[in-house]
């Protein structure tokens, strides 16, 4: 419990996107501990560009627009200041939206594929309780292949549900339709300029998935999530694209040290036409 307590605190006390208000997030976490143990009913906040945020107590990730003035506050910025507007953002592990929350002020439309069904109903409501009808919600999960899967998850309104590779144990086992980014999108005129993968493991089936997909959207920046069993498999699969994969330092700047990269909890990659494309090495 003074574990828990601790982390909560460092976590609050270290966000950049905290500095001047780190007091106001401390009370506030404390409060939420308290209310979603008392009360336990669904509140909405406000995200730092004004959107709004249905926060569900059983939900984890509801922690995240209340520890944080802005959530993983580092890539959020770098993608907002780097990402080439007006294209569609492609969310692949959107859990309840909130990257697509904070960032859809830069897109004409996307897709947030949350193949959890309980996660899935919290991303409808963000997106009604913002209009956001160009956004689309989609209960599939993304792979290298089309066809049926089984996601798990360990607990309600999951954070870290995936498809599982073999069996195991868990809370949650749902069967899912498994679709590939390259067979949704390939009827859709549409330019990706953004894709944020956050798949616990998958990534590297998703990428194959998206070849097509990554080859026509010479533009986009790429996000995934640094897992140590599939990112050398990801950074080989964008560097055939000619993307070129890249970290984030603590002053927003981009870094391709391979231990820089090693290090980092998410990837960056950006395709040949893309403005950051000519200062990466």
């Amino acid at each position: 419990m003074i574990r828990n307590v601790t982390n909560v605190l460092s976590t609050v006390w270290k966000e950049p996107s905290n500095r001047g208000e780190r007091g106001r997030r401390i009370l506030m976490a404390i409060g939420w501990q308290a209310y979603k143990r008392i009360v336990g009913l669904p509140i909405v906040l406000t995200l730092d560009n004004g959107l709004l945020f249905y926060a569900d107590p059983r939900a984890g990730n509801s922690t995240s627009a209340i520890y944080t003035r802005i959530y993983e506050s580092k890539y959020i910025q770098f993608v907002r200041r780097h990402c080439v507007s007006g294209g569609a953002i492609i969310d692949v592990g959107a859990h309840t939206g909130i990257y697509t929350l904070l960032l859809a002020e830069l897109f004409r439309g996307g897709l947030c594929f949350e193949p959890a069904p309980d996660t899935f109903s919290i991303l409808v409501k963000n997106l009604a309780l913002n209009h956001l009808e160009r956004f689309e919600a989609i209960p599939q999960a993304a792979s290298a292949k089309c066809g049926r899967g089984t996601l798990v998850a360990h607990q309600d309104f999951s954070g870290t549900a995936m498809l599982a590779v073999e069996s195991r144990v868990a809370m949650h086992c749902w069967e899912v339709e498994v679709t590939t980014l390259d067979s949704t999108l390939e009827k859709i005129p549409i330019e990706v300029t953004f894709l944020k993968i956050d798949t616990e493991g998958n990534e590297a089936n998703i990428l194959v998935g998206a070849n097509d997909t990554l080859s026509r959207s010479t533009r986009a920046l790429v996000l995934f999530e640094n897992q140590d069993s599939s990112r050398e498999e990801c950074i080989d699969q964008l560097c055939k694209l000619r993307f070129r994969c890249f970290g984030v330092n603590d002053r927003g700047e981009p870094g391709q040290g391979r231990s820089f990269i090693e290090r980092a909890y998410n990837i960056l990659a950006c395709g040949p036409a893309h403005p950051l494309y000519n200062h990466l090495s």
